[in-house]
């Protein structure tokens, strides 16, 4: 009869009791009556043997002395650097405090994730959705306004603190820039705004290319935005069209 975990301790002192009375054929027989191996066996008898009855429960298996366990007093600067910074990240924490005492003996990044985790203070990251990429081939570009490309070159931050998104529009075939525009966020109002003013100075394209951030791309079917629907809605362009920049096929 296999050993149960609710009642292994009544178990192996039945099986103490049956040994100490010799009412069995043989050690293995016994071992055998209780799912055992013979090697268990002796390992249950000669602990009873050594230490009674209370020897019989299991031992924790948590090691006694952990060498590299990080202290407590470091563990506690690392949960009180967090609270002071919410939005900080675990590398963060770990750099401004040796930034402010290098002589810390400071864990690895991943432990002190493990700790601001262990203390409630990580939040489980959403999950982000993302489009997935039109696989069909860009096709040759021959004349201007065929193809235009839009997009924000990157964003810093001026003097008196605001963020700069500038907005490039080019023409694919000339390379021609039609458009840079310093913009305070990637809105759909702003880009809405000065895609317009380019379409009445320029012309309409035949297709748009973009790649799949804001507010060129959506997680919606298909990866339309508000901006993209208008660009397809436009009249007296029936074949606008907008084309996902795909790095892989370029």
């Amino acid at each position: 009869m296999p050993w149960k975990q609710d009642d292994i301790v009544e178990l192996r002192k039945q099986f103490i009791n049956e040994y100490l009375g010799k009412n069995y054929p043989s050690f293995v027989y016994l071992c055998h009556q209780y799912g055992i191996s013979r090697p268990t066996g002796y390992k249950w008898v000669k602990r009873f043997i050594s230490g009674g009855e209370n020897n019989l429960i299991d031992k924790s298996r948590a090691p006694q002395n952990i060498p590299n366990k990080t202290a407590e007093d470091i563990c506690q600067l690392i949960i009180n650097k967090k609270l002071q910074h919410p939005y900080w990240g675990p590398k963060k924490v770990l750099d401004n405090l040796i930034k402010h005492d290098p002589s810390l003996h400071l864990p690895a990044d991943s432990t002190a994730g493990e700790i601001l985790k262990r203390a409630g203070l990580v939040k489980k990251r959403r999950k982000r959705w993302s489009v997935p990429a039109n696989e069909q081939a860009f096709e040759e570009i021959k004349n201007s306004n065929q193809v235009w490309g839009v997009d924000y070159k990157g964003q810093f931050k001026l003097g008196n603190g605001n963020m700069c998104y500038p907005l490039t529009i080019t023409d694919s075939h000339s390379r021609f820039l039609l458009r840079c525009q310093a913009l305070q966020s990637t809105s759909y109002d702003d880009a809405r705004n000065w895609m317009e003013q380019t379409f009445r100075e320029y012309g309409l394209p035949e297709a748009i290319r973009s790649d799949n951030g804001t507010p060129f791309a959506s997680i919606a079917a298909g990866g339309i935005s508000r901006l993209s629907k208008w660009w397809i809605q436009l009249g007296g362009c029936p074949r606008t069209r907008i084309e996902t920049k795909i790095s892989e096929i370029l």
